[in-house]
């Protein structure tokens, strides 16, 4: 996994958490071939880790570092090193070094506070981009009882995604008096082209705000009504509520896991 920041990918798989202490052992067995004439050969058991990372300062072994400035794929730090050059010549304690030297450099990326990345994956804003309004064609099929029955299948024909959508529903109408009541419910059924196109974000700072998806459904019930003041003019009531696909809420540019929308006015009809 790897993190996006501004246009550069840095791999953070060896990122740990600052301010914590890691304490390790390594038992085996090895040698240290020596290059310098008339010393044997280190042999090497157990191998000590002992590490701190803090927001700036970082001790690993015998290492020290301070770091001046830090991004995920750039830093400046302070550094103590400890030179193994000598292990290889005669003196005391030797082996212990070797054992330090042998553990090597641990291989991680810049230290960047691990919450403070994550604080600021989090706090990231990403906007909506403009989309285009799609034009879409295709065929309804409907069925009329007792419930009526629709079924509607449409397509993008103005190249705006290229996608598709089937709307299935079920519509209960009924009449008292003057009044004139439909019940609806139904899901549709959004393509991967044309959710992606509306939903997916492919160009958040951070890579894990990024959302692509695949094809979406949407569950909505709606009930209307109409009261008949004249021949022309009728009152109008609506109100709609449709639940989300879960893949469409995940995305960060989607606030809420439902819509409700409603409308109540005259209506005229000549």
């Amino acid at each position: 996994m790897s993190f996006s920041y501004a246009d550069d990918t840095v791999n953070t798989t060896q990122l740990v958490e600052a301010n914590e202490w890691q304490l390790g052992v390594t038992l085996g067995y090895g040698q240290l071939r020596q290059p310098v004439a008339q010393q044997k050969n280190i042999k090497l058991f157990l191998i000590p880790d002992i590490r701190y990372y803090g927001e700036n300062f970082s001790v690993e072994n015998l290492n020290f570092s301070y770091a001046l400035f830090q991004q995920p794929n750039f830093v400046v730090e302070l550094v103590g090193k400890q030179n193994f050059d000598g292990i290889y010549f005669p003196g005391d304690h030797r082996d212990a070094f070797a054992a330090v030297a042998a553990s090597g450099t641990f291989i991680r990326t810049p230290t960047f506070n691990s919450k403070l990345l994550e604080d600021a994956i989090a706090a990231e804003e990403v906007l909506p981009q403009h989309k285009s309004m799609s034009y879409m064609a295709g065929a309804e099929i409907r069925w009329y009882g007792k419930i009526d029955y629709f079924l509607t299948t449409l397509f993008d024909v103005s190249n705006v995604h290229n996608g598709y959508e089937v709307d299935f529903s079920l519509h209960f109408q009924h009449e008292l008096g003057k009044v004139n009541a439909d019940f609806e419910m139904g899901i549709i059924h959004k393509s991967d082209k044309m959710s992606n196109y509306y939903y997916g974000v492919d160009y958040a700072q951070f890579e894990q705000n990024n959302h692509s998806l695949e094809s979406s459904n949407n569950y909505y019930l709606q009930y209307t009504t109409a009261y008949s003041l004249s021949e022309h003019w009728f009152t109008l009531a609506v109100v709609k509520q449709q639940w989300l696909d879960s893949n469409i809420r995940r995305s960060p540019v989607i606030k809420r896991s439902n819509i409700l929308s409603y409308f109540i006015g005259i209506k005229y009809m000549y």
